[in-house]
This record gives C-alpha cells, structure tokens and sequence, in this order.
C-alpha cells in the first residue's frame, strides 16, 4: 500500500461531513483499506472553510488568477520607511490562498480575549491557529496541505516522504527549510542532554526512528518496521513530534554545537541558568504554538508574540506570514491579540456580558451563565452561540496507581476503588447542575462517531450504585469510623486525600467531593498552575486529579496519542500512571513497572501503530478501550457537553459552529483564523 498526497488540485473542505477525496492522490492495492484508517463520521453541521494548495489551483476552479499581492497598511508604510522587505518578497513565489468564510476582510484591530490563572495562554489558540504541516480537514478525519505541501507514506510503510512549500519565512525573515527540521532530529532529539529519553513512538520496532534530507524542502522519516500512523503526526497539534518550531538560526545560539561549550555555559550562566540545558530549554519553552516567556522566538503562525507581561500578552501580526486570500491580500487581517489575565471567573464572566471580549472560550463562559449571556446580547453588542465540545468527558477523575505511599499504594492500584468512586458520581446531577442538562451523563471513552466506540464503554460504572461502592470500599477493608461518617485506612487513619485541580476549584470538582462523602470519602481540593501540575505529576506528588480530558474528536488521535487509557508517556495528563510512563520510555531504567493488564495495552498499543489491517487495527483499539472500561484507569463523568461561544458582532469570518478537541487543534483548528478580521469603524 502506498498512502500518497499530492494535494495539488483545488480542495474544498467542508466540515463535518464526509471529505472530497484529494483529486491526483494514489490509491493502489489497498488503498481502500488506507482511506478507511483515516475516515471517522460526524453527524454534526459545520461550516464550509475553502483553500486552495497553490495559486495554480484556485486559478483552474475559477478561471481568476492572483497576479500581485497587497499588505496590512502597517506593513507597508514600514516597506516605505526601509524597515521591511516589499511583500512580494516575503511571500512564497507560491503562497497558500484562503477563500475567506464570508467576505474579503479589512485590515486592522486588535481582538481582545481573557484567560484565567492557568500559567499559559492558550485561550489565544482560538485566534492564532496552530501551524503544522498538514492541516486536520474540515471532515475531521482527513489531513490538508498546510506547511507541507504533498506527503507520501511508502508501500511497507517504512519510510514516510515530506515536501515543504518552497520560500516560507520565519517571523523573523530568515528562509525555513529543512536544515531547522534538521537541528531539531540531529542537536535536540539526538542530543542525549535534551533528550535524554527519546519517546517511545519514535522507536517504532525499538530503533529510534531516522532522518534524511534530500533537499531544502524535502526529507524523510525512516523507520526500522511498518509505521503507518506515523502520517498523523503531520497534522496532530499536540502528538509531540514538533520538526517545525525549533529555527535553527536562533536555537543554534544556545547550543554548544554552534557557539562551543564554553560560550554556552557562559550564557546560561549570564542568563540565571545553571547550565546550557536549562538555558536552552527556557528559549524552548512552550506550550504548543504558544510561547511561555519568549517574545524572541521565530514562529511560522499568523501572529508572534510581541509582549509578555504578568497579566497581559500581546500577539503582533507576522510580516512574514505565507498565507493570501483570494485577491492576493496578505493575512492575517487583523493586527494583532491582546489577551487579559483574569482570576475571578465571576469577573471573567462580567467582562462578556459587558462586550468587552472579541471572543472568548467556552471554558469560561460557563453553561450557567448561558442564559444571561443570552440576555444581554444586544447591549453588549455581541452574539452567543453554543458549540459542541468533542470530549467524551468535560472532567476527568484520576487516582494515582504509582503513589509513593504505603499505606495509599495497594488501595489506588486496584481497579475497585476507582470503580467505587465511579459508581458513588451522581452524574445526572453533575449533568443538570454544571451543564444545564445538555450533556450526556458517561464514562470516559472515545465520543460515539469514533470507528473504535462500543455502547459499554460509555456505561461501564457510570450509573450512580451507593450501596455497591459502599460493598466495594468494605471489601477494600476501608472500614466506617464510629460514627459512620468516614472510612478509615488499614493503619487505623481517617481516608483523607488531596484532590489537585488545576488552576482553579470548579463546581464539578465541588459536585464530586460532596458526592464521594456519602461513602465516607474525605476529598481535598487544591488548585496549582499549569507549570506545578505537570511538575507535580511527573515527580509523583499527586494523589488524585481532577481536569480536562481533550484528544477524543478523531479515531486517527486516538492511534496516534492513546493519552489517557494507557500511559505511553510521562506528563500533568496522566498522573494516574506517570510512574509506569518512566518506565516505559525508559526501557524499565526508571519508574516502575506496570502490571501485566498495562504492559498488554502497551503491546495492543504498539501493534496498533504497525499494522495495515484495518480491522486488527479497530480490534486493538477496542481491547484498550475495553480495558479502560473494565479498569478505569480514569473515571469520566459528563460528555458530549456544548459550551458557549460568546464573540464580538465587530469579529468576521468566524464560523457559526466549531467545536473543541486538542486533536483537531482546539476549537477553530480546521477554519484558519488568519481570515477572522475586525469590522472597522
């Protein structure tokens, strides 16, 4: 079988609905086999987002060409003033075109978000995009030319070829081509300081996968065995196979390599650091598209980042920017994005209703809140719509089953006592009171328009059985206390355990521990920032955990980053099995080893990733899942949720539907925001 994308013909993709084939694409022997391991069916409506792969393109679907190209007033009155090379020559000779959603933008604005305390700013992903080198389609399912231009995956699946659009620019200027793809294999994956445990997906077979480089726009990943889902890793946001982020023109400053060893410690020294390790992953440090702390970094996105302060970053538009609309405007339209730090959700929520946001996240335009928003659309001069989320759990509930703690260790190891905690939820209420009762009370799996879902694995401990979990913890020989009010350990101690619950306690946090009282459950809350959940997850301090549960939309995610049902590698996602994640991508040197159940859903995992049997691959996958219902490595509570989308009536182009999964690239991945502009005044 030979998977080949050409992308070189007009495409229009429509979301959600099933996806036009890519006209010149190759299907030989077993080609339909390779077209069903990429198809997953949606019943939701979408909207239409059009682009053409190159002007060639959009020039045979309409009989128009793009013979010249315009910019932001902006950019060029800097061209004028000698600050900026003229638009054509920041262009690629042949730039990616956008049929803008409803009409041809205006240039200018700035758009105005909010985040809350959270420690990054991905509220921003809504309007920044995310840059990979392909894109996820409109169906969902497909991949679309992006940075990329065409792909081919060879007939044994060994050897995947890329071929990157010719003449993009960093926001810097400087030309980006495959020697950045190249210092990210050669001085960060195979330096054994950076990575000092490359990830197991790529050791397909147990070889750590290799690289070549035909040309500046063309290389290769090469494996040791078949590695067929290794074609979505061009277009998943989050996979961890990240070639195009790293300029080398500007890491390569920090990277003894290039500058020496002493140069290196020096300015890691210089800079606070105590060595070029840590100094290089500061200058390195993300979260996704999203620098940290960075404003120097080159980004290939619509917008970089221009100011970081402690309650306000601010996204200025890319001059470099490799993306033109119809009549050769270059995008984005917008200038710029300024996003508010705000702790108080109730003033967070005060801020929508008075207008004062472009666009803001469901997150923090709660389900209760819906009704006000609604109220008050005129006088805020704004427009709310609810939009689906695609997680097949809005929370998740984790137990740690590699806690360091003796008496705690052999309780959260065994399956029952998450299946008490599962069964004690009382998930209509969660339902009714959190989520309005729009969602749908289950366990966590994959959403049902995965090829991979079977009706058990949404029910599996899902309706509420006090009695039951009571029985349960009993057999647990965690025994009532006096006055029947908690359980007690086997030491003869109070069960008393802290909950972490990312950056701030929500209702269904508080929902869930009144819950677990009435089977003497003690559950503490706390909240950390993103930055002390992972730390606190990776060193092992968590007990429990109480957060998001993204990755669900798209069964070829699933293959590709099994994140939550079985623990392939180590970060704040999975607290529940970080420990035997160590021991995995550590070849057994560190962590500890799992038991034989998790070691099976490894193997079914790694097979997964190899075969070109489609119906092996589905089996598979459906032993996971099966596993994770029988197990509950994490307890689900409420899916299939609709959140509000509140936007400015000012804000063009965005769509009327979206909907949110970190496979797909959150909530606007497929609809390219560099075509969202300001109505101007």
């Amino acid at each position: 079988m030979r998977l080949h994308r050409l992308f070189a013909v007009p495409l229009v993709a429509a979301l959600l609905v099933p996806a036009l084939a890519f006209a010149g694409s190759e299907a030989e022997e077993g080609g339909d086999a390779a077209a069903a391991m990429e198809r997953t069916s949606f019943d939701h409506e979408w909207n239409d987002i059009r682009f053409y792969n190159h002007i060639a393109d959009y020039t045979a679907a309409t009989g128009n060409t793009i013979t010249s190209f315009s910019e932001a007033p902006m950019l060029a009155e800097m061209v004028a003033a000698g600050d900026l090379p003229p638009v054509e020559d920041r262009l690629p000779a042949d730039p990616y075109v956008v049929v803008p959603y409803q009409e041809i933008g205006q240039y200018g604005g700035y758009a105005f978000m909010g985040r809350d305390g959270t420690g990054h700013w991905g509220e921003a992903h809504l309007l920044i995009g995310i840059e990979q080198l392909n894109r996820i389609a409109g169906d969902l399912s497909t991949q679309s030319p992006n940075v990329a231009t065409s792909y081919e995956l060879s007939a044994d699946a060994k050897v995947l070829t890329v071929t990157l659009r010719e003449g993009i620019n960093w926001s810097t200027g400087e030309p980006f081509t495959t020697e950045d793809i190249k210092f990210w294999y050669e001085d960060i994956i195979l330096n054994e300081e950076l990575t000092p445990n490359p990830a197991k997906f790529l050791q397909p077979g147990g070889e750590l996968m290799k690289m070549n480089f035909l040309d500046d726009q063309t290389f290769q990943f090469s494996f040791a065995v078949a590695n067929p889902v290794a074609v979505e890793w061009l277009p998943h946001p989050n996979r961890g196979v990240t070639p195009i982020k790293q300029a080398k023109h500007y890491f390569s400053q920090f990277h003894p390599t290039y500058v020496g060893a002493d140069k290196a410690e020096a300015l890691a020294k210089e800079a606070g650091f105590e060595n070029w390790v840590q100094h290089f992953g500061d200058k390195n440090n993300s979260w996704s598209e999203l620098p940290k702390f960075n404003t120097d970094r080159p980004m290939l996105t619509a917008y970089r980042l221009a100011e970081l302060g402690t309650d306000l970053a601010r996204w200025e538009r890319n001059p470099y920017y490799w993306k033109i609309d119809v009549e050769g405007n270059q995008l984005p339209y917008m200038d710029g994005i300024n996003v508010e730090l705000v702790q108080d959700l109730q003033v967070f929520a005060g801020k929508i209703i008075a207008g004062e946001f472009t666009v803001s996240i469901g997150w923090y335009a709660p389900l209760s809140d819906y009704p006000l928003m609604k109220q008050n659309e005129e006088s805020g001069d704004y427009t709310v719509e609810l939009w689906p989320s695609l997680e097949g759990s809005a929370t998740l509930f984790q137990v740690n089953r590699t806690i360091d703690d003796p008496v705690l260790a052999p309780i959260f190891a065994d399956s029952r006592f998450s299946h008490a905690l599962s069964l004690s939820l009382d998930r209509d209420e969660i339902n009714e009171v959190v989520f309005q009762g729009l969602g749908t009370p289950r366990q966590h799996t994959l959403i049902k328009e995965s090829i991979y879902f079977e009706p058990h694995f949404a029910e599996a401990y899902a309706v509420r059985d006090v009695e039951r979990a009571n029985q349960i913890l009993d057999e647990l020989g965690l025994t009532w206390d006096a006055n029947r009010e908690w359980r007690l350990l086997p030491d003869g101690n109070r069960f008393s355990v802290v909950m972490d619950t990312g950056a701030a306690v929500l209702p269904i946090h508080e929902l869930a521990v009144e819950q677990w009282k009435e089977i003497g459950m003690e559950v503490t809350m706390k909240s950390f920032s993103y930055q002390q959940s992972e730390e606190r997850s990776k060193t092992n301090q968590m007990q429990m955990y109480g957060g998001s549960a993204g990755f669900n939309a798209r069964s070829e995610a699933f293959v590709a980053s099994p994140l939550f049902f079985l623990p392939q590698r180590q970060g704040w996602e999975n607290p529940w099995g970080n420990q035997w994640a160590l021991w995995y991508v550590t070849g057994g040197e560190g962590g500890i080893e799992p038991p034989d159940e998790v070691k099976r859903n490894i193997e079914r995992w790694e097979q997964m990733t190899a075969t070109m049997d489609v119906d092996e691959k589905v089996r598979l996958g459906k032993e996971i899942l099966a596993s994770q219902a029988d197990n509950l490595w994490v307890i689900g509570t409420v899916g299939e949720v609709p959140l509000p989308m509140p936007r400015s009536n000012k804000l063009r182009n965005f769509p009327e539907r979206g909907g949110h999964d970190w496979s797909i690239g959150s909530w606007t991945g497929p609809q390219h925001p560099s075509q969202f502009y300001l109505v101007q005044e």
